[in-house]
């Protein structure tokens, strides 16, 4: 069968183009190995066919960020490929189910879409709109991803001084921050085995590549299987960055992970505030974030903070202990963003619960706003607290972003 697999421009990226779209490549692998004749589409590097091309069967991802923008491309789909199934999938319908219809899908997929898709390739799609709910299974029962699928060699990611890709060694978290959204399925952690694992990284090696982004979660949550892939991957000579978990990282993960390549460490610090920390749940202390990077930089890895500013509770005060954390932590990297409550958070289900107010229906158009602004559409914030304005958070942005980032050297 041919099918179109279509991974729409994400508008909230700085590049689009950076990284390569692995979940989608997982699912264009498998039936490509099925026998099925695959292609792929990233619309930040290429245009949609023309009508000279005729699919069977199309699956496109969606994502809360670009969901108008997938109802745009669906309705180009069905003019230019009248009655072929549109399939869609990806983190916001995993959510929010409902929205498969709206967006004009003939099939929503919610979880993992490498079965459904493998199904529907084999045995058609009946004609009806439908809903299909994936159970986690063994992600050892797909292929590697065959990168040469969406010509990945395109992609502009460079780490660590040398053109990067990206992969994952396990998919799921177990952890229930309240402004972290995921299907049901997600809080299984599966691991993907070892010698899989090395297999892939031997091939990224042999196409070039000499540093490597491991998208898994937390890539310390289980801590035997962390130290069995240090050793792992350790004689291949690839350089990679990962992230961890504050409260689970320890001096040891932190000297097998610099044998074994690794070169830096993500760490969602998220907020100098234990107050902040405790009201969404994180599990983990301010002290814990210190205590990580303290380690990290005895053992040589660098150390990349993320922050979240607008989340519950936020206010002038926990802001400056934001500050505070970074002037006397003083990470390699660090990245700002403002809160945005998506759907499925425990946050966005209850707000009542939280010091948080939002629009309702939330403006999904102004999501990616949230993340960077352009000329024409300033940097927005969807969020307010009773301490802070949405106009006030965006400015508590900036002055982490720009003028504590001065403060510090970076």
């Amino acid at each position: 069968m041919r099918v179109l697999l279509i991974n729409p421009k994400n508008e909230d990226l700085y590049n689009p183009a950076y990284w390569p779209p692995l979940g989608l490549l997982y699912v264009g692998t498998a039936l490509h190995s099925d026998g099925n004749d695959v292609r792929m589409v990233d619309l930040a590097l290429d245009p949609l066919p023309d009508v000279s091309y005729q699919p069977e069967l199309i699956g496109i991802s969606c994502t809360t960020s670009n969901y108008l923008a997938v109802k745009g491309i669906i309705g180009v789909c069905k003019e230019r490929w009248p009655g072929v199934p549109v399939v869609v999938g990806g983190p916001h319908v995993s959510i929010l189910p409902e929205d498969g219809p709206r967006l004009g899908a003939d099939i929503t997929v919610v979880g993992d879409g490498e079965e459904t898709m493998l199904q529907l390739a084999r045995n058609g799609h009946n004609g009806h709109s439908s809903l299909v709910v994936s159970h986690p299974v063994d992600v050892n029962r797909w292929p590697i991803p065959a990168r040469s699928l969406i010509g990945a060699h395109r992609y502009a990611a460079r780490e660590l001084g040398h053109p990067s890709t990206s992969l994952m060694t396990q998919r799921g978290c177990p952890y229930q921050c309240a402004y972290c959204c995921k299907w049901a399925g997600y809080d299984r952690v599966r691991y993907r085995a070892l010698s899989n694992v090395v297999e892939e990284v031997e091939q990224l090696k042999a196409a070039g590549y000499r540093s490597l982004r491991l998208f898994d979660d937390e890539l310390n949550l289980n801590e035997r299987r962390l130290l069995a892939l240090c050793r792992a991957i350790k004689p291949l000579g690839m350089e990679w960055v990962c992230l961890v978990r504050a409260n689970l990282f320890n001096a040891t993960q932190a000297m097998a992970m610099v044998e074994a390549g690794c070169r830096m460490i993500q760490v969602g610090v998220e907020s100098g505030s234990d107050a902040i920390l405790r009201g969404v749940n994180k599990s983990c202390t301010v002290q814990d974030n210190s205590r990580a990077c303290r380690m990290a930089k005895a053992a040589g890895l660098q150390f990349w903070a993320f922050f979240v500013v607008g989340l519950p509770g936020e206010s002038k005060a926990t802001i400056e202990e934001t500050r505070q954390w970074i002037i006397d932590n003083r990470p390699d990297m660090f990245s700002v963003y403002t809160f945005q409550p998506f759907p499925g958070t425990k946050i966005h289900e209850n707000p009542s619960h939280y010091d948080i107010q939002f629009p309702s229906p939330l403006p999904y158009d102004q999501f990616a706003l949230g993340i960077r602004g352009t000329a024409a559409r300033p940097l927005h914030c969807l969020v307010s607290t009773a301490s802070m304005t949405s106009e006030e958070i965006v400015e508590a942005r900036r002055y982490l972003d720009t003028d504590v980032r001065q403060e510090v050297g970076l």
